[in-house]
Order: C-alpha cells, then sequence, then structure tokens
C-alpha cells in the first residue's frame, strides 16, 4: 500500500523514489516534482491574498488557517484528491512539498490534517499522513475541522 508524506523542497533530492508532488502556489527553479497539484485544483495551495497576509503580519497564524480551511472545503474534494494522486502515483509513497522547513508552520501541515480527517471519515484505504523531517512523524488525527 503507498503511503503519503509531506516534506519541503531543501529536501526534495532525498524523494527519488517516492512520487513527489508540489502544493504551493509557486515552485522552486530548483527542484524537479513529478506532479503540481494546483494543476488539477489550484486551491490546494493558499491563495495569493492569505499568503501575502500572513507573511505581512496581516493576519494571523489562526487567521491563516482559518482562511486556508475555507478554502479547501469550499473548494477541494479531498477524497477524490487522495484517490487521484494514489491512482497517478503508480503505488509508489507520495510526498507532498512545500517551501517551509521541518517543524514550522505551514500549510501543508493544515493540508495533510484536513486530509486525516477525509481518510478517517471516508474510511479510506491510506494510512495516515505523516512528516518526512529528521524522521517520520505521524500528524495527530484528533481533531476535526467543521
Amino acid at each position: 500500500m503507498a503511503r503519503i508524506y509531506t516534506s519541503y523542497f531543501a529536501n526534495w533530492r532525498k524523494f527519488q523514489d517516492k512520487f513527489t508532488v508540489s502544493i504551493a502556489r509557486f515552485d522552486p527553479k530548483y527542484a524537479t516534482v513529478d506532479f503540481v497539484a494546483r494543476k488539477v485544483n489550484d486551491c490546494i495551495a493558499p491563495n495569493v491574498n492569505t499568503l501575502n497576509a500572513i507573511k505581512s503580519g496581516e493576519i494571523s497564524q489562526k487567521e491563516y488557517e482559518e482562511q486556508y480551511l475555507h478554502q479547501l472545503n469550499a473548494s477541494v474534494r479531498g477524497a477524490d484528491f487522495i484517490r487521484y494522486l494514489l491512482a497517478i502515483s503508480a503505488g509508489k509513497d507520495i510526498v507532498l512539498l512545500c517551501y517551509e522547513k521541518y517543524g514550522d508552520f505551514c500549510h501543508r501541515h493544515i493540508l495533510a490534517k484536513w486530509l486525516n480527517n477525509i481518510i478517517k471519515q471516508e474510511q479510506l484505504d491510506v494510512l495516515p499522513i505523516a512528516e518526512l523531517g529528521h524522521e517520520a512523524v505521524q500528524l495527530e488525527l484528533n481533531f476535526t475541522y467543521d
């Protein structure tokens, strides 16, 4: 069974044996990924206004999270997204990539927790998403978003 992980672009070369997916709004020139998620659904990556607002300090991390979750809930069918990734990855483990290093606040953690809730609710045949940083870390499943 293929596994889904999250990580950041600086680790990109470590994942040559995995199916790499950019979930970023903008992709780095130095990393070549197997798939760019926003080409299927632009709302996988946070919108530019939300990104600019968090970077400038106009909104808090909590407000960023709320805005991003609203975007996901309004525009992304999470179970279909997971199924699509599993179908195109040809059985390889999948790594969802963006910029922030391990431990930093990042939309990939919000996305992973949101997808983990969908995995649990829909009873998908997928193990919970884990972070690949210095070591694989299981993301918590014990909260839901309404």
